[in-house]
């Protein structure tokens, strides 16, 4: 990693509003034997993993003053409470029809400034919340957008239900391009955009350049997210929404070699992130009649994209959110098929042995 991680003075304050906000949205559950309702045990939610990733804003936000970076853990907190009620709730029963509605409630939570929907659950619940203090701050065809990349995050909480469902292993490409959404990298790419959208037109965000750093710092972050939960995917039995399994399987390949290669391919995606920094960024700006401001947001949105992946990186290497023991037994090897880009659903796999795992972090 190329940059320097820090510390945002505000975390801690940070950390206890989000801890307050999720038990104030109803995501703690009293009954610890039931958590297919609510994934977030209230007695232990101070000290277990769960409550890790409430900090995980401050290590990606450095700069962010104390008001925005209570945002931005509101946000992250509900993201990552949805995707653990995803797995206890719909993963775990392929229950696609349920979770295909849970999405389509979710929408009703986006529409104007979120008033007026009566919230049916703490997901809905805290997302109507973020919504009126997210939407009051955007101009109107912001508010829009920011909406359209909510649903498709949930959208693609769906399709790896579906994954599961059918028992289909994506092909590379398919999966990087909704990994980009599942794993919450374009949640963060949304509300980096929107703090500038008073200063930087979204003409400006959908310009070929700007696309391909958004996609470049989406892929970084979410293949390194797989690395680091490869064996969690393993332990919840959900190894088809994870890269090095995915690239596992169509490279035919062990796990060690599968994560030594989407290793590369975050380094490979890190580089080109610098490439678009230095050389296409601006050579756009000097095309584009901005002015100092907004060439300053756009100076401004680039280093909060390196600050977050330095942050994304120390905090990944500090939480618990995805402990889970590596197994004993020699790790998953995936039969030799034929390989391809959209081979995949033709060829269900299965496991046998290799010779293990080591890290490349």
């Amino acid at each position: 990693m190329p940059y320097r991680a820090r510390t945002n003075p505000h975390a801690q304050a940070a950390l206890s509003f989000g801890k307050r906000w999720a038990r104030r949205m109803g995501m703690l559950h009293q009954d610890r034997h039931t958590p297919a309702v609510d994934p977030w045990d209230a007695a232990t939610f101070d000290t277990d993993a769960a409550a890790d990733f409430v900090s995980f804003a401050g290590h990606a936000h450095p700069d962010a003053s104390q008001q925005r970076l209570e945002l931005l853990t509101t946000w992250y907190t509900w993201i990552d409470h949805v995707d653990d009620h995803f797995l206890t709730t719909f993963k775990k029963t392929r229950d696609v029809k349920g979770a295909r509605r849970f999405v389509q409630r979710l929408a009703c939570c986006l529409l104007a400034d979120g008033r007026g929907t009566t919230p049916r659950n703490p997901a809905e619940k805290g997302l109507c919340e973020l919504w009126q203090r997210t939407a009051s701050a955007l101009p109107l065809h912001w508010r829009a957008w920011f909406a359209g990349r909510v649903l498709a995050i949930g959208h693609s909480w769906v399709w790896e239900v579906s994954n599961l469902a059918a028992g289909h292993t994506p092909d590379p490409v398919d999966y990087i391009e909704m990994r980009r959404l599942s794993s919450g990298t374009d949640l963060a790419l949304a509300l980096a955009q929107s703090a500038h959208a008073h200063h930087l037109p979204r003409a400006f965000f959908e310009s070929r350049p700007l696309r391909a750093l958004a996609d470049a710092f989406a892929d970084a972050g979410s293949l390194r997210n797989d690395i680091f939960r490869a064996f969690e995917k393993l332990h919840t039995a959900d190894t088809q929404n994870n890269g090095v399994h995915v690239f596992a399987q169509f490279l035919d390949c062990d796990l060690s070699q599968a994560i030594t290669f989407v290793n590369r391919l975050v380094t490979n995606r890190i580089q080109e992130f610098e490439r678009i920094a230095d050389e296409e960024l601006p050579a756009r700006l000097e095309q584009v009649a901005l002015s100092s401001a907004a060439r300053s947001a756009a100076d401004a949105y680039v280093e909060e994209l390196r600050l977050f992946m330095a942050g994304d990186l120390q905090w990944e290497r500090q939480t618990r959110h995805y402990d889970v023991e590596a197994p004993r037994s020699p790790a998953p090897r995936y039969e030799p098929r034929p390989t391809g880009l959209g081979t995949s659903a033709a060829f269900p796999w299965r496991l046998t042995g290799n010779q293990g795992h080591r890290s490349v972090l």
